[in-house]
């Protein structure tokens, strides 16, 4: 006689485990400066790193006023936003929850200024001073080449309380009290053409001058000049 056993699967009851939560942290990484400052409502780029199968929320918060909050499925482990900052105090706040209910939060500081519109620069005479300026200079030149009258005719012509607009004015005021001063044209234009030639300086005025009241070689020289 043949006997046939069957054997039957042992099974162990095991009781129930809890396993330990291991993510305790949410990933977000915003990759801007934390603090931006702009003058232009063009739109600003947030590009993030981020943990996968989350959920993120972007508040935009201008003040103490909330305009507006998207929610975001993050699948990639990389996201762009962007968003046009509004003017005055802007404030863009980021918050992730993972799949494991961890949140991070980060925010971003926009100042937006009001357009600057260029305004008309009131600025103070420049040609004037400049000239100004020459003036102090050639009346040095031509007090340091002058004697007797023409000396006179310089020291005493107080050229800061003259109102020149350039140095070709000046030079035709000297002229005028030159002659008051009985100093002969020919002193006159030798005492600039002195001044031109050894001082490495001369004006259009002494060129027109020379040109005018000269001949010979000295009149060939001036039209060279003024060429």
């Amino acid at each position: 006689m043949i006997y046939h056993f069957q054997v039957l699967p042992t099974v162990f009851a095991l009781p129930g485990t809890i396993l330990p939560k291991t993510d305790f942290i949410a990933e977000l990484n915003v990759e801007t400066n934390k603090t931006i400052s702009v003058t232009k409502g063009d739109s600003i780029l947030f590009p993030m790193k981020v943990e996968p199968r989350s959920l993120l929320t972007i508040e935009h918060w201008v003040g103490d006023s909330l305009v507006s909050v998207e929610n975001f499925t993050i699948l990639d482990s990389t996201f762009n936003y962007k968003m046009a900052p509004s003017r005055g105090k802007n404030r863009v706040v980021f918050k992730l929850t993972d799949r494991f209910n961890n949140t991070t939060r980060t925010e971003v500081l926009i100042t937006r200024e009001n357009n600057i519109t260029n305004q008309p620069i009131i600025s103070p005479e420049y040609e004037r001073v400049i000239s100004q300026k020459q003036i102090e200079s050639l009346a040095a030149m031509l007090k340091n080449r002058a004697k007797d009258n023409l000396l006179k005719v310089v020291t005493e012509a107080n050229i800061k309380n003259k109102e020149f607009g350039k140095v070709d004015e000046y030079i035709s005021y000297l002229k005028e009290e030159a002659g008051k001063k009985g100093v002969s044209l020919r002193m006159w234009i030798n005492w600039l053409l002195k001044v031109a030639v050894m001082d490495n300086i001369l004006t259009q005025a002494a060129v027109d001058l020379l040109a005018k009241y000269t001949d010979g070689d000295l009149k060939n020289f001036s039209q060279i000049l003024i060429l």
